[in-house]
């Protein structure tokens, strides 16, 4: 599929103003690099029809990676819900990362 890269841009540029300059912790229910990704890649999925690879730079070295599958998206949002859920609960959250 071909899609315009002003498009692109254009839907890229929109969806990251959400993130720019606001408090994550209102945002998300856990303000992680792991967290911005999810819902990067939930954000963009409603605007751009390709598969999308997002990565969300933390630092030099370090950042967090997902790469649409057919299940990324459903586990993205189940993190998320997972994730508000325990908040609103009051129980301590932890997250476990692997590395490639």
């Amino acid at each position: 599929m071909v899609m315009d890269f002003a498009d692109l841009k254009k839907a890229m540029k929109e969806t990251v103003a959400a993130f720019d300059h606001v408090d994550l912790n209102q945002l998300l229910p856990i303000p992680t690099c792991e967290y911005i990704t999810f819902e990067l890649l939930r954000r963009l999925k409603e605007r751009v029809p390709q598969k999308l690879t997002i990565r969300v730079w933390e630092g030099e070295g370090k950042w967090a990676e997902l790469e649409e599958t057919p299940a990324a998206l459903e586990q993205a949002k189940a993190a998320i819900e997972e994730a508000r859920a325990l908040k609103k609960s009051g129980t301590p959250i932890t997250c476990e990362v692997g590395r490639s």
